[in-house]
């Protein structure tokens, strides 16, 4: 019997490489990746050289897969149009590439960001990629899109996750205006949950055989799928600048950062940014999404659906992840 083949993008990436690790741990899947530089080899994997904006090389990243697991996208951009082009577009052009070669599933790595398109250009794109990705893949009878919106994801080597933490080096503890609840996911998890909607796929290809998918699809019906760490009313920031600081044996001292400061930081860095032709990271809507209260995971989740849970707690994982910040010295 042939093993599953999955193909992947976004595979070079922070949650990429837990992805792949697990995959090749696993043991049970063929692997096809798309890589826009050389890469090592991988037992079980074959990459392919290109990039979303490449029909041909997409085209051969999806020949013969079975299930197609997009994690490529665009967190900064230096353009609205590079957002959509990117997590919108290309996440189109790829669900049609991945059923019209006979995938039957096709797993979306989005945001819980999505769920307010109206913060900024990258929530706007997520939750465009979403639609696209659904309304292209409504024109062939067997296939399923699964949009997965992801929270804040964490874990060793993340360094997204150590640029909030590194004024804890100072023990300042900055809390922007209005920011409240927030949903976290240890990569690792997050791979696993990956892992695991990738056998509920395939398993509905397998009953699709025998009776209809829509009988057996867990996924059907919904648009979208929240996930996160298993805490219910999610997290704040006082809580995870407290674990941060005991374990760098510091005593914060909160700061508030009112709104306009932000706002300011945020022009001021899209001009500079500009200048450089760089793409910012701080915008003005992203200041929109760092001031929103409520970026808890709800529900439809993926723990209510299929026979996955989370296992890093983050008062178990995040001490870890800061002790190895620690000892590489970049915190």
């Amino acid at each position: 019997m042939s093993r599953p083949l999955i193909a992947i993008t976004g595979a070079t990436g922070f949650v990429g490489g837990f992805l792949l690790q697990q995959l090749h741990d696993d043991n049970r899947f063929d692997i096809r990746a798309l890589t826009r530089r050389p890469q090592p080899a991988f037992p079980n994997l074959e990459w392919v050289a290109g990039d979303l904006a490449d029909p041909s090389a997409l085209r051969k990243l999806v020949e013969n897969a079975d299930i197609v697991v997009h994690l490529a996208g665009l967190i900064k951009a230096r353009s609205k149009a590079d957002f959509f082009s990117v997590n919108r577009d290309a996440t189109g052009v790829l669900v049609k590439s991945a059923f019209a070669a006979g995938a039957t599933g096709f797993l979306h790595l989005s945001s819980l960001a999505a769920r307010h398109p109206d913060l900024s250009d990258y929530a706007a794109s997520k939750r465009a990629g979403e639609a696209l990705a659904l309304s292209n893949a409504a024109e062939y009878t067997v296939g399923r899109v699964l949009n997965l919106r992801a929270p804040a994801v964490y874990g060793p080597g993340d360094d997204e996750t150590l640029k909030l933490f590194k004024p804890l080096r100072w023990g300042i503890a900055p809390i922007p205006q209005g920011s409240d609840r927030v949903a976290m996911i240890h990569v690792e998890d997050l791979a696993s949950a990956i892992i695991a909607c990738v056998d509920e796929l395939l398993t509905d290809r397998e009953n699709a055989k025998v009776q209809p998918i829509e009988k057996k699809d867990k996924f059907r019906g919904y648009d979208h799928i929240d996930i996160d760490d298993g805490t219910a009313d999610g997290h704040d920031l006082q809580t995870l600048y407290a674990l941060v600081a005991e374990t760098l044996g510091r005593r914060p001292r909160y700061v508030k950062i009112p709104r306009t400061v932000l706002s300011i930081a945020a022009i001021l860095n899209t001009f500079a940014a500009r200048i450089g032709r760089k793409a910012p990271i701080l915008t003005l809507g992203k200041v929109n999404e760092i001031c929103f209260p409520d970026w808890r995971a709800k529900s439809p989740h993926l723990r209510e659906l299929i026979n996955w849970q989370p296992r890093h707690t983050l008062a178990d994982a995040l001490p870890i992840v800061i002790a190895a910040y620690v000892t590489d010295g970049r915190l």
